[in-house]
């Protein structure tokens, strides 16, 4: 089996499930959904490089964040893995960081029944107005929370400034951007996102 033959197997059988679910099929290893409150979810199946096998990437964005690498905002049809803040490699084991499948007809029966039941209880922790909303700066102090721990301090910092400052939350968003330029150092480009998520909220 190709991975082109294996990709249009798994998106036709994945296709009908995630569409309910508000997801769009842009091609049939990329499934994107993007939810009214900011969120955008990202759904990719990856081949590997050298290997006749694939993994399985969710990715979590913000409507209201440029691209990853990029000045430019999210539009539908536009968005894929690498444009993403959250990138996570899901696995059948909830210890395993890594896990490919090889190309085969079973291994998209196992693929669709893991994204079913991962989907929803992944995605939900990333809505802005769910428990991420809660995190404060003195969580920071002692690690990176769980959910978001693919992440950079400073660049975590940058995400939630931008999401408490899309909430109205001022003070929580100028919190994070203060805490944020500060543990940049020399990282030029998140330093002046910060400044600027500060200077907006501060004006208001």
């Amino acid at each position: 089996m190709k991975f082109n033959d294996f990709a249009v197997a798994l998106a036709e059988r994945m296709s009908g499930p995630l569409e309910v679910l508000g997801f769009k099929r842009v091609s049939d290893d990329l499934f994107v959904r993007f939810n009214e409150t900011h969120e955008i979810n990202v759904i990719s199946v990856q081949k590997h490089s050298s290997e006749p096998s694939v993994c399985l990437n969710f990715g979590v964005h913000y409507d209201f964040m440029p691209k990853i690498g990029s000045t430019e905002l999210p539009s539908e049809g536009e968005v894929e893995l690498p444009d993403c803040e959250v990138k996570v490699r899901i696995t059948p084991d909830l210890s395993q960081k890594d896990h490919w499948w090889p190309i085969s007809s079973d291994s998209v029966d196992e693929i669709v029944a893991l994204t079913e039941s991962r989907i929803e209880g992944f995605f939900n922790r990333y809505n802005i107005n769910g428990d991420i909303s809660s995190i404060v700066v003195d969580d920071l102090n002692d690690g990176l929370p769980d959910v978001f721990a693919s992440l950079t301090k400073v660049r975590l910092c940058l995400v939630l400034a931008r999401i408490q400052e899309t909430l109205s939350n001022t003070e929580a968003a100028v919190a994070f951007a203060k805490y944020g330029i500060k543990a940049a150092g020399m990282a030029v480009g998140p330093k002046k996102m910060l400044k600027e998520v500060l200077k907006r909220v501060e004006q208001n």
